[in-house]
């Protein structure tokens, strides 16, 4: 890091850290993605040369666990392939977060900056790159697709 990078890092940790537990891919640590984020922006700049170094870091935490979704996926397809079944892949640890896994990193993000955040859709629309509008719907249909998620798992009574 270069000079001053490490003081401005360890005060911006705690809200990085927290964004990417709740975007993280199941499976995926959340110190993973941030060791990422901090290890692919360090290769280019300095965290003090960013106008925003907190929205610039929410953003790269997003995009590697957007790329660590991708990654998953590809590979749980060709294990079910492989396996000729159709999952190839089960939670024996369910969390109390896991219906949060429903939807996708980018909506867990406008989410969480929104709900436990306290953000407005504006602050998060820049972090997540689209205009408040598009964070709205987003949010929006996450919410939409974690109630009919939820509703469905009690009817069927699945707690997981």
């Amino acid at each position: 890091m270069r000079e001053g990078d490490g003081e401005l890092f360890s005060a911006l940790y705690p809200a990085v850290r927290r964004f990417a537990g709740a975007v993280r891919p199941v499976g995926v640590e959340a110190d993973d993605l941030v060791q990422e984020a901090v290890a692919r922006t360090l290769a280019v700049r300095s965290l003090r040369d960013l106008d925003d170094p907190l929205a610039y870091l929410r953003m790269a935490v997003l995009r590697v666990a957007m790329n660590a979704r991708r990654s998953q996926r590809r590979s749980d397809a060709r294990v079910a392939l492989a396996a000729g079944s159709g999952s190839g892949r089960s939670d024996d640890y369910p969390s109390d977060l896991s219906d949060l896994s429903r939807v996708p990193p980018k909506a867990r993000a406008v989410l969480f900056l929104t709900v436990v955040e306290s953000c407005s859709y504006r602050e998060a629309a820049e972090v997540v790159g689209c205009s408040e509008a598009a964070a709205r719907q987003i949010a929006v249909r996450a919410l939409r697709e974690l109630r009919v998620g939820v509703e469905a798992d009690l009817r069927t009574g699945d707690s997981t």
